[in-house]
């Protein structure tokens, strides 16, 4: 299969504030800058509320912002205490900004996590660690000089799941050495900017006030690692005006796709709810949902839509639904966001669970 053209555009090289995201020459995702804490800074945060039954802390950051995170297990923690929490997700609906305990910095392939606890220099998640390449990788990895380099820093790394699904199930040498240099070069741009710009904690009982440590990757150095593109482009003049008007036409609840189908995408507090009207599309359900779901798991992209997604697709009978599950899986490794398929409901709705992160696109249009 051909590899996609991915390139970034934005409108400053230097600092950008609007970067679009371009696939074979269709946008697919907006980001902006936001106005007030960007995700990926690390700050010191004063607790003000601690949920004890859902294990969830509440935190105000120096300029009076609220944050939550999950807490751990059996952790202690007092009101008035700081805390250093790193920004992960702006809020949905009437949340707060979404963090993580102590500070991390997101890279393509890894997670580098600095200063924390750890039994393991170098780690897969839980879920990933049962992952027969992993432990392939593990020793491999604990064999460079990248182990010794994160415990000299007092740092942790964990890899993230694309790493295996991009270089393949089967792991072998040629991919193996390509992810062991990715994982290098990331981690060791990740201590450096975090050498250069951070101001590190010496001891939290020395502080007397919520404040930044560290302000992230730039922007444009995060959309970069995301889309795993160094393709950066600028914009003229009216590129971004002409984005503008060629998403408003497509933010409506109703979408025609481009078999004749009818996609509605209706948000509740508690779901994306996904309708697939076929009756102007003449297609049968099989390959209705062959169509459809590419553009879907597109609109999902662009709009920024995250949380539980549940997909209203007409009945399909064993052989045909197996197909659409093995369509569904490549969509999910296909999306940056990496969307979790949880399967077809009791009921036969397809559900999938996107992470937060940046705000939709409906509450930044007004902005691009």
């Amino acid at each position: 299969m051909a590899e996609k053209e991915v390139y970034l555009l934005c409108d400053n090289p230097e600092e950008p504030h609007k970067i679009a995201f371009f696939q074979d020459r269709s946008v697919v995702e907006i980001w902006l800058r936001a106005e007030g804490p960007e995700l990926g800074e690390v700050h010191l945060a004063r607790l003000v509320h601690f949920h004890n039954a859902q294990r969830r802390a509440t935190a105000t950051l120096q300029d009076g912002s609220k944050i939550s995170w999950q807490t751990h297990r059996n952790q202690k923690l007092e009101i008035g205490q700081l805390m250093m929490v790193t920004l992960t997700a702006f809020g949905w609906q009437d949340k707060p900004l979404q963090a993580s305990m102590g500070a991390q910095i997101a890279g393509h392939y890894g997670l580098l996590v600095i200063g924390a606890e750890k039994n393991s220099a170098i780690r897969f998640s839980k879920k990933q660690a049962e992952h027969p390449s992993a432990r392939k990788l593990l020793e491999a990895l604990q064999k460079t000089s990248l182990a010794e380099q994160l415990s000299a820093a007092d740092a942790s790394l964990i890899i993230r799941r694309r790493s295996i699904e991009k270089f393949g199930e089967a792991l072998d040498e040629v991919a193996k050495q390509l992810l062991i240099t990715a994982l290098q070069e990331e981690t060791e741009n990740g201590l450096d900017i975090w050498k250069e710009q951070a101001h590190p904690v010496a001891d939290l009982r020395g502080e007397a006030h919520p404040r930044q440590i560290f302000s992230g990757l730039p922007l444009i150095q995060k959309a970069s690692l995301y889309a795993d593109t160094k393709d950066i482009r600028i914009a003229h003049s009216q590129d971004f005006a002409q984005i503008h008007s060629d998403l408003t036409q497509i933010m409506s609840p109703k979408y025609v796709s481009n078999s004749g189908a009818v996609i509605w995408i209706e948000p509740t507090r508690a779901a994306i709810m996904i309708d697939i009207d076929s009756a102007q599309s003449g297609l049968t359900p099989a390959a209705l949902a062959s169509q459809t779901l590419p553009e879907i798991f597109y609109l999902l992209r662009l709009r920024g839509l995250a949380g539980r997604v549940l997909i209203d697709i007409p009945y399909l009978n064993g052989p045909d639904r197996k197909k659409c599950e093995a369509d569904i899986k490549a969509l999910c490794k296909a999306d940056p966001r990496q969307p979790e398929y949880s399967g077809f409901t009791a009921s036969g709705l397809v559900e999938l669970r996107y992470r937060y992160g940046r705000q939709p696109l409906d509450k930044s249009l007004k902005s691009l």
